[in-house]
Parts: C-alpha cells; structure tokens; sequence
C-alpha cells in the first residue's frame, strides 16, 4: 500500500510540475467504534493517475467537556497536544468538574483521564510544550493568573507529576491568549497581550523565577485584546510576531539568546495593508533557521466587498538573511479560518489544518513542498468532519511532527461542548 507521505508528495509535486489534474477516492477501512468515516474531498488536486488521493483521517466523536468552557481547543499561537513515549497527550476539560488535566490516547482511539490537574479553571486555555523529559504548559484566563507550570514524566504509571515551586505566576490581570517557547540556554519566554500592548517575559535557565513582563521592545508594541501574539525558538534566537488589526500591521521582533533580555533587534514587517490583518497567527521555525507563519486578512470585513479570489489564508516565510515572502494558501470563497501549521521533515512536508468556514463546520488540510512553499487553492481535504457537528479551533503537536508519528488533530464542537480528534495513521 502506498503510503499517505508518498500520496502528499504525489500531490504537492503535480502541483508544482503542472501534472493531471485527478480525482480518486480512497478505499477507507471502517473505523472504530465512535469513528466516522469520511469520503473524499470534493475539490480536485494535481496528482499522476498512478498515484492515490490524498489521504483522509478518520474522525473519532471524544467527551463533552461541559458549559463552563466556551471553546476549550482555541487559540491560533498555541498547542493542546505532545507526543511522548509511544502515545499522544493532551490537556482537556473534564465534563464533571470542569478541570483541565492531562488526558492519553489510547489505541481504542479514547483519551484516558489520568486525573492530572494542570489547571482548576473551566474557561483557562494552555499551551503545551514537551521538552523530551519534561511538559511545559502556559495557562491563563481573560481576567485571572497567567501561570507556568512545569512536570515531568513517570513512565511506570503513564502519569505526569507537578514539580516543586509550580506553578510560576508569568503575570496577573488575564490576557486573550499566551504562547511559550525555550530558547538555547533553558529560559522559558512566554508573550501575551495585555490592554492592547503585547509583553513578554522569561524565566531564568533554571526554570525557578520569572522576570517582570515588559513590552516587547519594538518601535510599535501596540494590538487590541482581540489581537494575537506568537513566540517560537529558531536556532539561538527568539522571535515573536503579532497582529495589530488597528494599524494593520503583522509586525515581527527576534532576539539572540546570548543578548541581555532587554535587547531586541529592529521591528520588522512581514505583512501590511488595508484589511490585511486579522487577530490569527501560527508560527513554526524549521531547522535550516526559516521561520513559517500562517496569518488571517479581514478582507472579508471590508466596506467595499473584496473580490471572491482575493487572499483570505497566507503563509508568509522568513528566510535566515531576513527576507519575507508570502503564499496565499486560501481566497475569500474558501471561508478558511484559524490557520494552525505542521511540518513533516521527514517527508519534507508542510500541512496547513483550517476550519471552513468561519463560524465552524469541518476542519480541512493541504500541503507544500518544504523548500518551496506554494498551496493548491480550495479548501484542501477534510481532515476532521462529523455529521450534525460544528468543528472549530483545530490544535494539535506544536510545529514539528514527530518521527514515526500518525498526525492527531484536536477540535471542539461549541455548540454541543463536545471534544472531537481525528488520525492519520503513520504508515
């Protein structure tokens, strides 16, 4: 059987040779009890006759997660889910106590509540990062503590265990949304918004105190609350990116680790214009120092009605020298919404997960090529689809899929407060 690695680079690279355009639809095994079954996505893809289609997960119906949490997989900057130790992991709200605690997929394609508590608040949203021995998780409320939290790994029980001094308070006063990434020398930085200013802050290498949040040091730190901050960790640096709707600007600052940490380079502007910017942004930072960012426009809030093929979804790429380039990966017609990007390096792949359209229904997916970013237009292919639901706020591994990995991709139903996954089998 021909892989879904092999199906993708079949289609990515007929897009970019001008190949026949062809339909296939792919035998699918049923799936397991509480699985749908979804059949192939409408919309055509370039791809050599010999070759199948690309591949479609199957969806898996998960636990309701109760009223208190209004939309417990958001938000665009940050990851819900870690692959560790054979198994993937991720925190979610339970539908009895409304508490946010660390759940494992098992192979009945169930997530098991390991009864970890990684935060007490319903309405708190995380972001997660594994560090191979240790989970990181940032968590905070539109009004309450933004904390640090800091465990490890006991294989024996498959459970997690809160280190001593955790959690840190990162700041008070509540933000949208908190994003987090460690730089070379051990420190945490996390970045949020505060009041329409974005700050950031970082804990010492030992991981035992935090630094008094600042403002990111840019000629223009400004944003509103409905805006959204990004951070990731490329070779010896920071960078963090951010959207401002009001100056319709993404704007863009790094810094090298060995700097003090007041110390910033210059502002940078990766994508300006009238109704360009929207409160979305994903980052992801590749090996070779190239830092990938999916972004929203509002075109489609414009006064004077933007045209149907007019960029809605773009991808925009910084090369190491600092170059910006863009690819539009979605137009006003496709209706995508909250971008979330996932490289494969091993098959040299970048996926791009959205949800179509705006208000919620399916989440689709597309690939590129690696070392040269361009998408197919269209929606792309239904990742995660369920009859009756309203699928939103896709999250899954943060950047990078891990070796030998099937892909899982965690979403949630609003209106039902219901959790939602799908898998792509690594095969």
């Amino acid at each position: 059987m021909v892989s879904w690695r092999r199906a993708l680079v079949a289609v990515v690279m007929g897009a970019l040779t001008g190949a026949l355009v062809l339909v296939v639809a792919l035998p699918r095994p049923e799936p397991d009890a509480g699985g749908f079954s979804v059949g192939a996505a409408a919309s055509a893809t370039t791809v050599p006759s010999t070759e199948p289609a690309t591949p479609i997960p199957t969806t898996y119906a998960d636990a309701d997660y109760g009223a208190g949490a209004l939309a417990p997989t958001k938000d665009k900057p940050q990851s819900k889910l870690w692959f560790n130790d054979g198994s993937w992991w991720s925190v979610m709200v339970g539908a009895t106590d409304q508490r946010v605690r660390i759940h494992e997929l098992r192979p009945d394609h169930t997530w098991r509540d390991t009864g970890v508590v990684v935060d007490e608040r319903p309405a708190s949203t995380a972001d997660v990062l594994w560090e191979g021995t240790h989970l990181l998780v940032a968590t905070r409320t539109g009004t309450g503590e933004i904390r640090l939290l800091r465990l490890e790994y006991v294989a024996s029980g498959r459970t997690y265990r809160l280190l001593p001094g955790f959690p840190l308070v990162l700041a008070r006063g509540g933000a949208p949304s908190v994003a987090i990434a460690t730089d070379s020398l051990g420190r945490v930085w996390a970045t949020f918004i505060q009041h329409g200013t974005v700050f950031v802050t970082n804990t010492d290498p030992s991981i035992t105190q935090v630094a008094p949040a600042i403002p990111v040091p840019a000629a223009t730190a400004s944003a509103t609350d409905d805006d959204v901050s990004c951070i990731v960790a490329v070779g010896k640096s920071i960078a963090v990116m951010w959207s401002d709707q009001a100056g319709s600007e993404f704007r863009y600052v790094m810094r090298n680790d060995a700097d003090p940490t007041t110390m910033w380079q210059p502002m940078e502007v990766p994508l300006r214009g009238d109704h360009m910017v929207d409160g979305h942004v994903n980052m992801v930072a590749l090996a070779d120092g190239r830092i990938l960012a999916a972004v929203k426009t509002s075109l489609d809030e414009a006064k004077a009605a933007a045209a149907a093929d007019a960029p809605m979804i773009e991808v925009l790429e910084r090369s190491p020298s600092g170059t910006w380039n863009q690819s539009v990966a979605g137009q006003l017609s496709d209706r995508m919404t909250r971008p979330v990007l996932l490289v494969d390096e091993a098959a040299q792949l970048l996926l791009l997960l959205t949800t179509s359209p705006e208000i919620g229904g399916s989440i689709y997916y597309k690939a590129s090529a690696l070392d040269r970013i361009g998408f197919n237009l269209g929606r792309g292919v239904p990742f995660m689809t369920a009859p009756g639901a309203t699928l939103n706020n896709p999250t899954t591994v943060k950047g990078l899929l891990p070796m030998g990995a099937p892909i899982v991709v965690l979403a949630s139903d609003e209106k039902a407060h219901r959790y939602y996954h799908a898998e792509l089998p690594a095969r």
